[in-house]
Protein backbone atom coordinates (compact mmCIF):
# COMPACT_ATOMS: atom_id res chain seq x y z
CA UNK A 1 0.00 0.00 0.00
CA UNK A 2 0.95 3.65 -1.26
CA UNK A 3 2.84 5.74 2.07
CA UNK A 4 3.17 8.44 0.44
CA UNK A 5 2.23 10.11 -2.66
CA UNK A 6 4.02 12.38 -5.00
CA UNK A 7 2.18 15.73 -5.96
CA UNK A 8 1.03 13.99 -9.44
CA UNK A 9 -0.38 10.67 -7.34
CA UNK A 10 -2.14 13.17 -5.06
CA UNK A 11 -4.12 14.99 -7.52
CA UNK A 12 -5.31 11.86 -9.39
CA UNK A 13 -6.72 10.22 -5.81
CA UNK A 14 -7.96 13.72 -4.41
CA UNK A 15 -10.32 16.26 -5.86
CA UNK A 16 -7.79 19.38 -6.09
CA UNK A 17 -5.71 20.00 -9.74
CA UNK A 18 -2.00 20.80 -8.98
CA UNK A 19 -2.58 24.91 -9.39
CA UNK A 20 -5.55 24.67 -6.69
CA UNK A 21 -3.26 22.80 -4.24
CA UNK A 22 -0.59 25.66 -4.75
CA UNK A 23 -3.30 27.93 -4.12
CA UNK A 24 -4.30 25.79 -0.99
CA UNK A 25 -0.65 25.51 0.22
CA UNK A 26 0.11 29.17 -0.35
CA UNK A 27 -3.45 29.94 1.98
CA UNK A 28 -2.13 27.54 4.46
CA UNK A 29 -5.00 25.27 3.84
CA UNK A 30 -3.48 22.30 2.09
CA UNK A 31 -2.03 18.60 3.31
CA UNK A 32 1.10 18.40 5.48
CA UNK A 33 3.69 18.25 3.17
CA UNK A 34 7.10 17.33 3.69
CA UNK A 35 10.41 17.95 0.95
CA UNK A 36 12.84 14.61 0.34
CA UNK A 37 15.48 15.42 -1.72
CA UNK A 38 13.67 18.23 -3.56
CA UNK A 39 10.76 16.27 -4.37
CA UNK A 40 7.32 17.02 -2.80
CA UNK A 41 5.39 14.37 -0.93
CA UNK A 42 2.35 13.85 0.88
CA UNK A 43 1.71 10.80 3.46
CA UNK A 44 -1.88 8.90 3.23
CA UNK A 45 -2.20 9.65 7.15
CA UNK A 46 -1.80 13.76 6.37
CA UNK A 47 -3.86 13.17 2.80
CA UNK A 48 -6.89 11.36 4.89
CA UNK A 49 -6.58 14.20 7.66
CA UNK A 50 -7.17 17.09 5.27
CA UNK A 51 -9.68 14.97 3.26
CA UNK A 52 -11.45 14.98 6.88
CA UNK A 53 -11.21 18.18 7.40
CA UNK A 54 -12.55 19.46 4.07
CA UNK A 55 -15.77 17.52 4.51
CA UNK A 56 -16.66 19.58 8.16
CA UNK A 57 -18.44 22.31 7.71
CA UNK A 58 -15.58 25.04 8.48
CA UNK A 59 -12.74 23.36 6.20
CA UNK A 60 -15.79 23.74 3.05
CA UNK A 61 -16.46 27.11 4.03
CA UNK A 62 -12.75 27.93 3.54
CA UNK A 63 -12.36 26.11 0.37
CA UNK A 64 -15.10 27.60 -0.91
CA UNK A 65 -13.20 31.19 0.16
CA UNK A 66 -10.55 29.76 -1.65
CA UNK A 67 -12.56 29.23 -4.86
CA UNK A 68 -13.87 32.62 -4.95
CA UNK A 69 -10.76 34.34 -4.26
CA UNK A 70 -9.25 31.76 -7.38
CA UNK A 71 -12.51 32.41 -9.74
CA UNK A 72 -13.58 35.50 -8.12
CA UNK A 73 -17.35 34.05 -7.89
CA UNK A 74 -18.24 30.31 -6.40
CA UNK A 75 -17.60 27.62 -7.94
CA UNK A 76 -20.72 26.10 -9.68
CA UNK A 77 -22.10 22.70 -10.04
CA UNK A 78 -23.09 21.37 -13.36
CA UNK A 79 -26.99 22.22 -13.17
CA UNK A 80 -25.82 25.50 -11.70
CA UNK A 81 -23.32 26.25 -15.10
CA UNK A 82 -26.41 25.79 -17.43
CA UNK A 83 -29.28 28.09 -15.48
CA UNK A 84 -26.06 30.78 -15.16
CA UNK A 85 -25.29 30.71 -19.46
CA UNK A 86 -29.09 30.73 -19.46
CA UNK A 87 -29.63 34.16 -17.45
CA UNK A 88 -26.73 35.68 -19.71
CA UNK A 89 -28.44 37.28 -23.04
CA UNK A 90 -26.54 36.63 -25.96
CA UNK A 91 -25.36 39.92 -28.08
CA UNK A 92 -27.20 40.50 -30.65
CA UNK A 93 -25.77 39.74 -34.11
CA UNK A 94 -25.69 42.77 -36.80
CA UNK A 95 -26.73 41.29 -40.13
Amino acid sequence: MVEYYSIVDFCKAYPPSRAVLYCLWRDGLGPKKMVVGGRVYISRQAAEEWRKWTESPEGHEAMRKVQVKRLGRPALRRGQRAAARDDVAAPARAI
